[in-house]
């Protein structure tokens, strides 16, 4: 875990904006572009649990941990929980693999946010791991605590995710 922490925090720093401000109307999530991963930053989750979920549009087992992830999302304090997708499809143009990002979101009522990692900077910032999905689990101060190769069930997420806000209240 040790060695993942330069890596964690070179992630935490790939920050740009990629919003786009040359159109003035509002979009929808379901026409809206996917944020790309170089406006995520891990200083945004500080001081929650953070579950970051690397997974791709093309990989079944990927699909099969999505409704969980969203059951996490809804299930867990907003304010103490983040649950984050980051897509490392690589399968397409960009502009087709943000319609299938979009069409997943509808798929599967994802309403937690969603990066596409189109340079795949932050999946090499991680270090490059090669089964997908993979997730981490960083607590509060953006510490990985848990790497998780592979689908995992609600129960194995959850289990984690409430031992890390149960040690939390022990230590404040």
């Amino acid at each position: 875990m040790r060695l993942l922490a330069p890596l964690f925090l070179a992630a935490g720093l790939l920050v740009t904006d990629c919003a786009s401000r040359d159109n003035p109307a509002p979009k929808t999530r379901s026409d809206a572009p996917i944020p790309l991963t170089a406006s995520f930053k891990v200083e945004d989750y500080r001081g929650k649990v953070l579950l970051l979920n690397f997974w791709a549009t093309w990989c079944p087992p990927c699909r099969g941990e999505l409704p969980d992830l969203v059951r996490l999302h809804r299930d867990f304090d907003a304010g103490k929980v983040a649950v984050v997708g980051i897509s490392i499809d690589d399968r397409g143009t960009p502009e087709q693999i943000q319609t299938k990002l979009r069409q997943a979101l509808a798929s599967y009522q994802i309403d937690y946010p969603i990066f596409f990692d189109n340079k795949m900077e932050l999946y090499q910032a991680f270090g490059s791991f090669q089964a997908i999905p993979t997730t981490f689990l960083l607590d509060g101060q953006g510490q990985v605590r848990k790497v998780y190769e592979g689908a995992r069930s609600y129960a194995d997420f959850a289990q984690d995710i409430q031992s890390l806000l149960d040690s939390k209240k022990e230590e404040g």
